[in-house]
């Protein structure tokens, strides 16, 4: 199976850690915006790792791993929720003060369920390690990550899931049980 990438903005884990959720993860939406960008080649058993930049720091936030995809409306009706003539960042706005990382924050296709998610928490990524980091489609081709006047740059993550090499997995790996 394989490991991904994907990129939570600090608006959004601010948000969702000030309204007390701690996780454990278990939903990662897919839309068609940067934000919430498309599943793409995620699939069942796979495992996905939110992050988030903050300060110049990568931060890891969890991680799930894929029991199943269903749409995000399916399962937003299962939480209870059923999407009237609404976008989802509007609902998300309206609700800023309880929202949780269960609902969409923007438009959503689909939803990664997860199995086995760990808790939210803010866990830094070593400096010293962030060279290590290898990306890509292909396996034994992955690039390191790119680097802009010394800061790790948004676009790394932002707007994909990223396949990450199994050498990168593992590091993540250890950084989420670590805290």
């Amino acid at each position: 199976m394989n490991a991904y990438i994907t990129y939570w903005p600090a608006d959004w884990v601010k948000t969702i850690l000030k309204n007390g959720d701690n996780g454990p993860l278990t939903v990662i939406y897919g839309g068609e915006h940067r934000s919430q960008p498309p599943l793409g080649k995620v699939g069942v058993g796979d495992a996905v790792y939110p992050v988030t930049l903050a300060a110049g720091q990568l931060y890891v936030m969890g991680r799930m791993i894929v029991g199943e995809i269903v749409g995000a409306d399916e399962y937003t009706a299962r939480l209870g929720i059923v999407r009237e003539p609404f976008m989802w960042d509007s609902y998300t706005a309206e609700h800023r003060n309880t929202i949780t990382h269960e609902i969409p924050r923007t438009c959503a296709d689909d939803a990664a369920i997860g199995a086995d998610g760990t808790p939210i928490l803010m866990r830094p990524f070593p400096d010293a390690k962030t060279a290590l980091i290898r990306l890509g489609p292909n396996t034994g081709k992955e690039l390191p990550l790119k680097i802009q006047d010394g800061n790790i740059s948004i676009n790394n993550f932002s707007g994909y899931f990223r396949r990450m090499s199994e050498e990168t997995k593992r590091i993540f790996d250890e950084v989420i049980r670590e805290k």
